[in-house]
């Protein structure tokens, strides 16, 4: 099987000519392309399993992961495009580093002596396999890279750190920094749901925060 693959690169389109089998996913297309160019496409990669979340990319003008994405799935005419709510560095390759920084600023991270709540270990587990890709961040209304609003990334990693939190006045201030940057500015369109890889339940969560952020979640021995 063939297909025209459009690569977004120095502002426009370079198109490549390639065969694929059933079992061809994007990342190897794009390796196979690079074994030939005299300047290889630039691209995040690491594992190639769907876990470190690097290869995330427009493909076909949404977001996906380059090594689950296979041709098979995408038609005879396939283009390829960074992600457009971070810094482009070059060809295909972002600057995610704004989820690290807003990460940071906010303190989102566990203090010694926190504690996973036994009812929310299931819900944690899930909230412990994403990926940091930047998808949701892609299609979110609400995010726009300057403000401190981190979308379904940042809140995920909110709802770790509140549901782990033993320290009362800890865990109320932790919602007290989750209700005025997070849930003030997310309108709730759950267009993050629908491009999560790891499908994570993001209204499950967003749920299970806003009852913390108004007092209605409480924390059991």
């Amino acid at each position: 099987m063939t297909a025209a693959v459009r690569i977004k690169r120095n502002g426009g389109f370079k198109t490549y000519q390639v065969e694929y089998t059933p079992d061809t996913t994007i990342a190897k297309i794009l390796d196979e392309i690079n074994e030939t160019e005299e300047d290889p496409i630039a691209w995040d990669c690491s594992c190639r399993q769907k876990m470190c979340g690097n290869c995330a990319m427009l493909i076909n003008r949404r977001p996906a992961l380059a090594c689950i994405t296979f041709l098979k799935d995408l038609g005879n005419v396939i283009t390829l495009e960074p992600l457009s709510k971070f810094p482009l560095i070059k060809d295909l390759k972002v600057d995610r580093s704004r989820m690290i920084e807003l990460r940071k600023i906010l303190n989102v991270y566990p203090e010694e002596g926190a504690d996973a709540d036994w009812q929310e270990h299931d819900r944690q587990y899930l909230a412990a396999s994403c990926l940091s890709c930047g998808c949701c961040l892609e299609v979110c209304p609400n995010y726009n890279g300057r403000d401190l609003f981190g979308g379904a990334a940042l809140s995920n990693s909110m709802f770790k750190e509140i549901s782990q939190e033993s320290n009362p006045e800890k865990r109320r201030e932790r919602t007290r920094v989750y209700k005025k940057t997070q849930f003030r500015d997310c309108t709730k369109s759950l267009s993050c749901v629908t491009v999560c890889p790891m499908s994570l339940p993001m209204a499950s969560t967003f749920s299970r925060l806003n009852a913390c952020a108004f007092g209605q979640m409480k924390r059991k021995p």
